[in-house]
């Protein structure tokens, strides 16, 4: 459907429903209306524009909880018959690609996972994405840089000031950012200070969890470019 074609169908239903509201506007048994302040109206006295807004958007969001839903599904089974094609191919091949996970309702595989159909034209990916968090040794290491910081402020770039002082930058929720702690470790700085701050670093790190991501692809040929497949309504 063209847009302008599939702007004609919403107009067409845009009118349907303005006809619609001059209708319970006639019933005085539809029942009452509550506003934005819980107090309850009765239609007859709400305009025909703000009826109609009422209805197009309690409408759209009635279907779009629809859709979310079947997505959910979508998703729990997908990620039900990844779990059962690798716990499949495990016993064929005498392999042992993931972990039984004991905090998780579902396996917890090591590493990333990608099944490609046999044209090569369509593919899943598993992405597996540990979810860190750090001990109290953070604070060793925050200590250790600050106190670098000033004893030695003319001597550090002032480009690793900035880094050192955003890391440990506490967000209005209380938490500090987990890849820029994990950043700095990609410096290397031939100092001692420097080098026992990052080694509390790593060993204030725990893996507390891990979120899986479902991404679908295709393409026309095996030659061509791989489409994702958008199932983020903000990203169609």
């Amino acid at each position: 459907m063209s847009p302008k074609q599939r702007l004609e169908n919403s107009l067409q239903k845009i009118k349907a429903l303005y006809q619609h509201v001059t209708e319970i506007k006639k019933d005085e048994g539809f029942p009452l209306l509550s506003d934005g302040k819980g107090r309850l109206c009765p239609v007859s006295i709400i305009s025909d524009i703000d009826l109609a807004r009422n209805n197009l958007v309690n409408n759209r969001n009635a279907r779009a909880q629809e859709l979310s839903l079947l997505i959910e599904q979508f998703k729990a089974e997908t990620f039900a018959d990844i779990d059962a094609f690798i716990d499949i191919s495990n016993s064929e091949h005498g392999g042992k690609i993931g972990i039984v996970s004991e905090n998780s309702k579902r396996k917890a595989w090591k590493g990333n996972i990608q099944l490609i159909n046999y044209s090569a034209t369509q593919k899943i990916n598993l992405r597996i994405s540990d979810k860190i968090a750090f001990s109290e040794k953070l604070n060793n290491a925050m200590e250790k840089l600050q106190g670098l910081i000033k004893a030695h402020s003319s001597d550090i770039d002032d480009i690793i000031k900035v880094l050192i002082n955003e890391a440990f930058r506490v967000d209005k929720t209380g938490y500090i950012d987990t890849q820029k702690i994990l950043e700095l470790r990609r410096y290397k700085i031939n100092h001692p200070v420097w080098k026992s701050a990052m080694d509390d670093i790593a060993e204030s790190i725990q893996i507390v969890g891990s979120k899986s991501y479902l991404q679908f692809w295709f393409r026309d040929s095996p030659d061509a470019e791989w489409q994702p497949i958008a199932l983020d309504i903000a990203r169609l």
